[in-house]
């Protein structure tokens, strides 16, 4: 826990093993329970903010903010920085930065500490941009880069991708100078909407973004395979109930971009199969034809019915120290995937391969769950885009165009 929230100083902490900590190992009856949540409910949304809920007996006093004996004080106060992380894998579950303490009593634990805290794009979305006149089209990532300096955050809060989209971001008006807009808002436009890419807070409190290439490139074997076999599977909670329905259906697409050009695409064979399933968007795109490009790429990803995992749930306890580490380092949206096993009685194995968009962990004082929300990869049409050069996809005739 930092002293000095979104300076230059608590950046550089994020990620420290060397501020002042609860050790839960030495002082495990210390810790009561804790929930976390990163990530969004589905491929076709933006991430949010992410929380945590942390739980401690307080008997002691020691995380009373204003208890000037605590070994944690000032590093206790609303707007400071904290971090969970699990020793055993060497790996940050979530940070942030606290919202409340709300003291507690019961007649079991007595005096109990709730904390609850808030990814950075709380304080994100609380920013007005202030528009300026000298910002003109530039690369996602640049976009992103001047939001936050002019919101007085350090750019070194960002890392990830430059992007491909050259976004053209609303500008003050010189007639009518003092103009502002939502800053998260206009980042989240620039890295998801006009990028097609992915805008979140990792698990140690940066941002994170990735262009809309990087789950194509990830191409390869997945993280962790998660099934009902037994070997070597990590064995999942209940039992998943695959699903098909037609709430994340897209066969038309209407994208208007930072000029006001209007760009549709359809696909005829899934409208007839399906009947019209329509959206609209409107982007930052400062280059002629780019919407058209993106509203094929959407449609191209969601115009047909898939069978879904949405998700699936995990006991880190009953699985080996091998795959608790793995667990443990499943944190990015953007790489991290896995595969998803059920064998019904009809003897018809179900298999996904999933990329994670939501992490949620609970521990209720005596059982640890994680809970992964999942976005078959076959929705990215994984290994078949043509991407300009890229070495082995990057040849004409070997891929579907995207943008």
């Amino acid at each position: 826990m930092t002293s000095a929230p979104l300076s230059a100083t608590d950046l550089s902490r994020t990620g420290s093993t060397t501020l002042p900590r609860i050790d839960v190992i030495e002082s495990g009856d210390s810790l009561i329970s804790f929930s976390t949540h990163r990530g969004r409910s589905n491929a076709q949304g933006h991430f949010d903010a992410g929380t945590l809920t942390i739980e401690f007996d307080n008997h002691a006093g020691w995380l009373d903010p204003t208890y000037t004996g605590s070994p944690f004080y000032p590093h206790l106060g609303v707007g400071n920085h904290i971090s969970l992380f699990a020793f055993t894998a060497a790996t940050w579950i979530w940070s942030g930065y606290i919202t409340s303490f709300a003291p507690q009593y019961d007649d079991v634990f007595g005096e109990r500490m709730v904390i609850t805290a808030s990814e950075l794009f709380t304080p994100l979305a609380l920013q007005n941009w202030p528009l300026r006149t000298s910002i003109g089209p530039a690369v996602s990532s640049s976009v992103i880069d001047a939001i936050l300096s002019d919101c007085g955050f350090s750019t070194g809060w960002l890392t990830g991708d430059t992007g491909n989209s050259l976004c053209a971001p609303p500008v003050d008006d010189p007639s009518n100078p003092g103009q502002v807009a939502a800053a998260l808002d206009i980042m989240q436009q620039c890295a998801e909407d006009t990028e097609a890419g992915l805008l979140f807070t990792s698990s140690q409190g940066l941002l994170q973004f990735w262009d809309r290439y990087k789950r194509p490139k990830q191409s390869g074997a997945t993280t962790i395979t998660f099934g009902d076999g037994g070997g070597s599977e990590v064995e999942y909670e209940g039992d998943i109930a695959p699903t098909m329905d037609d709430s994340l259906l897209l066969n038309g697409m209407t994208i208007t971009d930072a000029e006001g050009r209007v760009y549709t695409y359809s696909d005829a064979t899934s409208i007839a199969t399906y009947g019209p399933r329509f959206g609209n968007l409107s982007t930052l795109a400062a280059l002629p034809n780019e919407g058209a490009d993106e509203a094929a790429f959407m449609v191209l990803q969601q115009k047909d019915a898939r069978l879904r995992i949405d998700q699936v749930t995990i006991r880190p306890v009953f699985t080996s120290i091998a795959a608790w580490n793995a667990l443990m380092q499943i944190h990015d949206f953007g790489v991290h995937s896995c595969t998803v096993i059920r064998r019904p009685p009809s003897g018809n194995v179900i298999s996904q391969d999933s990329f994670i968009e939501r992490i949620d962990h609970n521990f209720d004082g005596t059982q640890w769950t994680i809970t992964y929300g999942l976005t078959p990869r076959t929705n990215t049409i994984t290994a078949n885009w043509f991407i300009l050069g890229d070495a082995s996809k990057g040849k004409l005739g070997t891929g579907v165009l995207g943008f």
